[in-house]
């Protein structure tokens, strides 16, 4: 799925989350959204998403502004998703079956096993890092041409991090998925970037191919990422 951004903002009560932002990304790319916390990411995720409108600007989805349609073609893992703390594993995987005409029970049975994530286990038990792998099992178990991760990597250990984040983006980079990835752990996710977009204070402070920014600057990601940051 291809996305155009043109002039995005958008005004919260004291505050411009988003000034002027344009962007395009091509099907088919992994786009590191790099900024700290408050630097816009999840407000744009979730313009992107269709959850919220912008205050001027527009959004362009294959060509068409967000709605139902292209909610419908997307995944989205924001940063903070509360489960119904009843609820077993199992129950949620049976909701999102429900809820989403493209999800893939086979591909959710595989992931909960990869995640070493048991059905029977209540949701409300969970710790956060069981927590965070569970929201990325209901985001990539969807059939999606569009997957947007807001912070996917909150609360899980280092060792895990790495092993998740390069299976799945391995994974689904050969399906010809577009993904947009928001963090500020730079350093462990820009091996897997084509683009990234440095977010600042609600506007683009740099942009540009992974390569492209890495043998222009003489620095990785990571080294780009502490001085916008700064």
């Amino acid at each position: 799925m291809q996305i155009e951004i043109k002039d995005v903002t958008r005004h919260f009560p004291g505050v411009r989350a988003l000034d002027g932002v344009t962007l395009t990304v091509p099907k088919g790319q992994v786009v590191g959204i790099l900024g700290e916390n408050g630097s816009g990411k999840s407000t744009l995720f979730r313009i992107i998403g269709g959850l919220l409108d912008p205050t001027s600007g527009t959004v362009k989805l294959d060509g068409q502004a967000p709605c139902l349609g292209t909610r419908a073609r997307s995944a989205y893992l924001a940063e903070a998703m509360p489960y119904p703390k009843w609820m077993t594993i199992g129950d949620l995987m049976d909701f999102h079956a429900d809820m989403h005409p493209g999800w893939m029970n086979d591909k959710a049975a595989s992931l909960l096993e990869f995640m070493s994530l048991d059905r029977s286990r209540g949701v409300g038990g969970l710790s956060t890092g069981q927590r965070a792998k569970l929201r990325m099992v209901c985001c990539f178990a969807r059939r999606a041409e569009l997957i947007m991760l807001d912070e996917p990597l909150g609360g899980v250990d280092l060792v895990a991090r790495r092993k998740i984040i390069g299976s799945l983006m391995e994974e689904y980079r050969e399906h010809g998925q577009t993904i947009l990835v928001s963090t500020h752990l730079v350093e462990e996710l820009e091996e897997f970037l084509d683009c990234a977009v440095f977010l600042k204070d609600g506007n683009i402070a740099l942009s540009g191919d992974a390569e492209d920014l890495r043998a222009t600057h003489g620095k990785s990601l990571a080294e780009l990422f502490s001085e916008v940051v700064e």
